[in-house]
């Protein structure tokens, strides 16, 4: 199975480069990239918000799909704080749900968060999905708190605090809840370069790349921001814990987005 994560980019039709960061312009290349390169993904900076259309578009586009965590704006859940949704996509004929749902990644409610400007409501969706060969695969993505390259001292303090909680949250879950001898994975854009060790850690996480037999691209920072490929340390990350042997792992080059895809095939068995 293809799995991976992938930030789509909310619609920018304010920003210098609108015609290449519309969502009019990109949508197409983006559901190309999804439908053809992954049998479960993560998404990152999905707009809910109804004038950008963004999330209704994917959810149209992939119908064939199962999805979970996007609401439609017009039920009003989240709807007040957060328009940017982290949903996940999968093959149905690979796997059956067996459980959903979202976490939010703060121990902060509301109007604690806005007692500080920078720091955002953010969440993870996951899912518990069975293969076709029964096993068990617990997925989560999330899109960390971001930090500014023009924040303060203490602005960088409340964001590497606040990564650190959203991964702490999501691994106390992963504690919770994965069986022995299930599999987990944590995919997303965590807005750092070097993943905090919470997660491997609280959970036993560890980076999918160091269990594949080969690598492709990896030298590549998967946020690209319209610039030809660079040598960096990437910021989006697919992480595992449990059984699965992992045959590739690829940064895949794309410009559909401001983010490369990450992506790993990885095989299961009960």
């Amino acid at each position: 199975m293809r799995i991976g994560t992938y930030n789509v980019l909310v619609p920018r039709d304010d920003k210098p480069n609108k015609a290449q960061e519309s969502w009019e312009s990109r949508k197409v290349a983006v559901v190309e990239t999804i439908d053809s390169g992954f049998d479960l993904v993560g998404l990152q900076e999905v707009s809910s918000w109804p004038p950008h259309g963004q999330a209704s578009y994917l959810v149209e586009e992939l119908g064939a799909r199962g999805w979970t965590g996007y609401y439609p704006w017009v039920r009003k859940l989240f709807a007040d704080e957060f328009s940017e949704r982290v949903p996940i996509f999968w093959r149905p004929e690979l796997f059956t749900l067996l459980e959903e749902g979202q976490l939010f990644l703060s121990g902060w409610n509301q109007a604690e968060l806005a007692l500080v400007p920078i720091l955002e409501a953010r969440y993870a969706s996951f899912v518990k999905l069975q293969t076709v060969d029964g096993s068990v695969l617990w997925f989560y993505t999330l899109h960390l708190q971001h930090e500014r390259s023009s924040a303060s001292a203490i602005e960088s303090k409340f964001a590497r605090a606040k990564r650190e909680e959203g991964q702490r949250v999501v691994a106390e879950h992963i504690r919770k809840h994965r069986a022995e001898g299930e599999t987990a994975i944590v995919a997303g854009d965590f807005n750092a370069s070097e993943t905090s060790p919470v997660l491997t850690e609280l959970a036993g996480l560890e980076n999918i790349a160091a269990r594949a037999e080969s690598v492709e691209n990896w030298s590549f920072n998967s946020f690209h921001d319209w610039r030809h490929p660079e040598e960096s340390e990437h910021i989006d990350h697919v992480l595992i814990t449990g059984p699965g042997e992992v045959s590739e792992a690829s940064i895949v080059l794309s410009n559909s987005s401001d983010h490369h895809p990450v992506r790993a095939v990885l095989e299961l068995s009960n």
